[in-house]
């Protein structure tokens, strides 16, 4: 809506349905005239640990994590779990 052309290219791993690992790269076109529109650009990355649990393994316990380049801002980090039963 009120960005600039914007390009991003991301990949995602995934070892053993346990592990995966993530990494983007955002761009936004002109942004080094100092005329930006959004803060998130550079590199995001991303990893999540999956637990499975229970009889058949169909329940899981999972933790995030992941990592956004921020411009103007300092750098932002989060941290997150995702339970399914």
């Amino acid at each position: 809506a009120f960005l600039r052309d914007n390009f991003g290219l991301g990949f995602e791993y995934s070892l053993l349905d346990r592990f995966q690992a993530r990494a983007a790269y955002v761009y936004q076109r002109d942004i080094f005239n100092g005329d930006r529109t959004t803060a998130s650009l550079g590199i995001h990355a991303g990893a999540s640990v999956i637990f499975p649990f229970g009889k058949d393994g169909d329940k899981s316990v999972s933790l995030d994590y992941s990592y956004r380049n921020e411009t103007n801002l300092k750098d932002s980090h989060s941290i997150g779990a995702t339970f399914k039963f």
